[in-house]
């Protein structure tokens, strides 16, 4: 088993720049009681510090679409809880779910529902103010609105007027207005169809969040936390579904496998970000977490890596921004608030390092796709993943220039190079210089390669012809420069090797730019590795960062890695391989990560 020595920060761009489990922006903290994963461009100099292996599956985050550290690291404030129910002998005895704040002209709004122990008594709206944020003044005629039934409610300030969408009896969604935030006026129940203008089946329409953008008006609803759908309306009374199938829906991971609720849309630049809460399984009501999805069109969803970014039974998260940054406060069962965790200044040492992206899974199983980019803004990609990944990786390397310096496909398996395939036929203006592959002749792959794998090789070297390139295939001991980077090549193709053949052919590079070094494995088995340790390239293998071999498990020996001992481990590896899980709940897979883990 394989066990680095323990360590502290784990932020996504470390230096390594992220992609699901690497990022890119400020640093984050890993916190072994939260789960949490956080970013950091892998442009972080290593000296000394150190972390364990099995954090590392947390340590790379997505890079496309960013979760800045700023809308994600939160710590909680000493003075929590900041606002409570009123108890007995008071309309708000109790306050319950969502309630809203805004933070206009120097002061912080905050909007509630109160009710009483009386079970004939209906949800009431309350009203209260403050300068700080922290210490809250009732506003003396609250109930400020109790002719209907009103609870988790949100506010959006449109030209002047604030619209207010909450949950009515029954969780059907109702609308109000207000010009001055205390008098609401009732606009009635909303109705929302399908796609096709029939009206969806009578029921609830609940946790209502209201998004408008150039003159369109949009509202994210669940139905009884099942899922999240989207909808529009030019009247805001008739909505119309953008899908019938929900754009974002509970689980895999725990923290809202059960149930789900969007609260709250943000943008920030070119993406949105939704705040939402889930409910861990078998827990009600004890364990509701708040959580962070991202997105580039208010359809298709990314739940940042390192969700929840609350948890113990603190949810319907919102986020407030002031004159001084932002604060996130969650609502239910009373309100907290959260301060944002101070980024830390931007290293010397990052203007003369590159960045490293380890890309999303997306849907696809496990998959390997790695992205540099170099000091002065060159692009190096390693594998790619599959055909479903394509788009993905088209996208983040237009939006760096769209331009490849070089390409380096470690073995022709469709996990590691269906999307060089597809970038080969339709590039769609993405230029790669030069391509470098570790690819064992044909006779071979017809002689020990299996059909699936013999389909997959035709298909490369068909997209390669069409497209007019050729590979370049590197020797072990070879060496090249590229932008600072020296990029040693410490093995390649293994044809002797008829055991777990393919993956034991798999090229084994290390860069290294003297402030940091990272070697890549492939899918490198035992035979491979033990070949490699015995080799002359074996003095190149201590390195900073190592990508686990074969996802992390059934890979390369223990002792590959005693030999690396790295200070990070990268692990390409998607949850349910993380916890060997085949379906049936963890540990319920043959896979041997738990194994290398240690």
């Amino acid at each position: 088993m394989v066990r680095c020595r323990a360590g502290v920060s784990a932020r996504p761009d470390i230096g390594l720049a992220s992609a699901r489990h690497a990022r890119v922006a400020p640093e984050h903290r890993y916190d072994s009681n939260r789960k949490r994963n956080h970013q950091q461009n892998i442009r972080i100099t290593t000296g000394g510090t150190t972390m364990l292996c099995t954090l590392a599956l947390f340590l790379i985050t997505p890079a496309m679409p960013v979760f800045p550290q700023a809308l994600v690291e939160f710590t909680a404030c000493e003075q929590n809880p900041v606002f409570e129910a009123a108890g007995p002998g008071h309309w708000d005895e109790h306050i319950r779910e969502r309630g809203w704040i805004l933070y206009e002209g120097g002061l912080y709004h905050l909007w509630y529902t109160g009710y009483t122990s009386d079970k004939n008594d209906i949800k009431k709206l309350g009203y209260a103010s403050s300068t700080d944020g922290i210490r809250w003044e009732r506003h003396p005629e609250n109930p400020i609105y109790g002719d209907n039934w009103t609870e988790d409610m949100m506010v959006l300030k449109v030209e002047g007027t604030y619209y207010m969408f909450a949950e009515g009896q029954n969780d059907e969604t109702h609308l109000l207005t207000s010009i001055d935030r205390i008098h609401w006026q009732e606009h009635g129940r909303i109705t929302i169809n399908k796609m096709n203008g029939e009206p969806i089946a009578p029921g609830p329409f609940g946790t209502p969040t209201a998004w408008h953008e150039n003159g369109a008006w949009y509202l994210f609803y669940e139905r009884n936390d099942d899922a999240i759908w989207l909808a529009t309306s030019t009247d805001l009374k008739t909505w119309t579904n953008v899908q019938d199938a929900p754009v974002l829906e509970r689980g895999p991971d725990d923290y809202d496998k059960e149930m789900i609720a969007l609260d709250q849309v943000v943008k920030q630049g070119d993406t949105y970000y939704a705040y939402y809460h889930g409910l861990v399984p078998n827990t009600r009501p004890d364990e509701w977490t708040s959580a962070v999805a991202a997105s580039k069109d208010l359809i298709h969803w990314e739940k940042y890596p390192g969700n929840p970014i609350v948890r113990g039974d603190k949810s319907s998260p919102v986020l407030v921004q002031t004159k001084d940054g932002y604060r996130l406060y969650t609502m239910h069962p009373s309100v907290c608030v959260y301060e944002a965790v101070p980024g830390k200044k931007k290293s010397v040492e990052a203007d003369k390092t590159f960045t490293l992206w380890q890309l999303p899974n997306g849907d696809a199983p496990q998959m390997m796709s790695y992205v540099l980019r170099t000091k002065t803004g060159k692009l190096i990609v390693i594998d790619g993943g599959y055909h479903k990944n394509t788009a993905y990786l088209r996208e983040f390397l237009k939006e760096r220039g769209g331009k490849v310096e070089a390409w380096f496909l470690t073995h022709p398996h469709e996990d590691h190079c269906e999307a060089l395939i597809d970038l080969l036929r339709t590039p769609e203006g993405l230029e790669i210089e030069a391509l470098y592959a570790s690819l064992p002749e044909q006779h071979w792959f017809e002689t020990v390669g299996n059909t699936s794998e013999q389909a997959t090789y035709r298909d490369l070297m068909a997209a390669l012809e069409e497209s007019g390139r050729t590979f370049i295939m590197p020797a072990p001991g070879d060496q090249m420069n590229i932008d600072g980077i020296t990029i040693h090549v410490l093995g390649v193709c293994n044809p002797e090797i008829t055991a777990n053949p393919l993956n034991n052919s798999s090229m084994v590079l290390r860069f290294d730019d003297g402030h940091k070094s990272v070697l890549f494995l492939g899918d490198l088995g035992v035979e491979g590795g033990q070949k490699l340790l015995e080799s002359p390239q074996a003095a190149l293998l201590p390195s900073d960062y190592v990508q686990m071999a074969h996802h992390g498990q059934n890979g390369v020996g223990e002792a590959v890695y005693q030999k690396i001992n790295p200070h990070y481990c990268l692990w390409p590896t998607p949850k349910w391989l993380w916890d060997n899980n085949s379906g049936a709940g963890e540990d319920s897979g043959p896979w041997r990560t738990k194994e290398v883990r240690g």
